[in-house]
């Protein structure tokens, strides 16, 4: 009897151990899960914070490309302008340089006196 006896002890002892190895590799299974869906959470919200700074990348580009297309505007009306003095300035009779508090006699627009 102390065969039967040692041998349902033992059984007993050892279905004790599987159960707890099951308990264990359960148990470290739902650890890993639950370390498995805060990696997952985090790489959601970095995709969020990638998704929100792609959306503001994109609106700083078209309000870079619109300040860009105001710039080209501005050069072209100032290249006009620029253009348009110089024209202005070729008309004007060239007069020489007269110092501070010179006094000038009367001449005509052709220089001579009158």
């Amino acid at each position: 009897m102390d065969a039967a006896v040692t041998v349902s002890v033992g059984s007993i002892v050892a279905f004790v151990g599987f159960l707890l190895q099951v308990g264990l590799t359960i148990g470290a299974i739902a650890s890993s899960h639950g370390q498995l869906n805060q990696r997952v959470r985090a790489v959601e919200e970095k995709q969020k914070d990638h998704g929100t700074l792609a959306t503001s990348v994109t609106r700083l580009e078209t309000e870079m490309e619109s300040v860009g297309r105001e710039i080209k505007g501005l050069r072209d009306d100032l290249r006009i302008v620029r253009n348009e003095l110089r024209a202005e300035v070729r008309q004007r009779p060239q007069r020489g340089y007269t110092p501070p508090g010179w006094v000038e006699d009367e001449r005509d627009e052709w220089g001579l006196r009158a």
